[in-house]
């Protein structure tokens, strides 16, 4: 079930990770590493969200 949602996540920390390699001058694990993982949480929790109100979209019809 959470395999569909780590698309994003990881896209985002790979670009962060290039973006620092390429324009800085050493990598910040702790920037990199804990903005996916946010961003993860924030995925899922906004699709358990719309989860009621896709149902009840449906049940209207």
């Amino acid at each position: 079930m959470f395999k569909k949602y780590l698309r994003l996540p990881i896209f985002v920390f790979i670009f962060l990770l290039l973006k620092q390699i390429i324009f800085d001058d050493g990598i910040d694990w702790g920037y990199t590493t804990v903005f996916p993982i946010f961003l993860y949480i924030g995925y899922i929790a906004w699709e358990w969200i719309n989860i009621p109100y896709n149902w009840k979209e449906n049940n209207n019809k």
